[in-house]
């Protein structure tokens, strides 16, 4: 499987259910307080975001965290497609157990995946650092994304 260079923290599949006729996501930006039209594919990503390359050290894939994501998401797309087909035809929607499970995994995910989560998580190492609980030799910044792969 090829991995993106541009990787999401917020799906495809998911921005892609808040598209126009178009195809286009309207987008809000805060910062610059100004409203622009996107693809899902631009869009709520960062290039190797969560690429780790001290694996590659120890055999392993960099793009490990990537595919497991992926993985997921293809699970919680192919479920959250069925239970929108059983409501488009006004049944009851069936949630197995373990659908149950796949779909809360995700929605964890969802909430520490993300840029906002990776800064909240390297203040804390930094408070931890300057509390002396880390060595001081520890390079926090340099760490921000394996830290963050760990965690997830």
């Amino acid at each position: 499987m090829s991995v993106p260079k541009f990787q999401h923290y917020v799906p495809r599949f998911y921005l892609a259910r808040f598209v126009d006729r178009e195809g286009f996501l309207w987008v809000f930006d805060k910062a610059e307080r100004r409203t622009f039209k996107i693809k899902p594919e631009n869009i709520a990503g960062e290039n190797r975001f969560y690429d780790i390359p001290e694996l590659e050290k120890s055999g392993a894939d960099r793009h490990l965290m990537e595919s497991q994501l992926s993985g997921i998401e293809s699970n919680v797309q192919k479920i959250t497609e069925c239970w929108l087909s059983q409501v488009k035809e006004r049944e009851r929607v069936e949630i197995p157990n373990t659908n149950r499970e796949i779909v809360s995994l995700f929605l964890t995910l969802q909430l520490i995946r993300t840029v906002e989560y990776r800064t909240v998580l390297l203040q804390f190492v930094r408070m931890l650092k300057q509390n002396g609980d880390l060595s001081a030799s520890y390079d926090v910044e340099s760490d921000a994304q394996g830290l963050h792969c760990a965690l997830l």
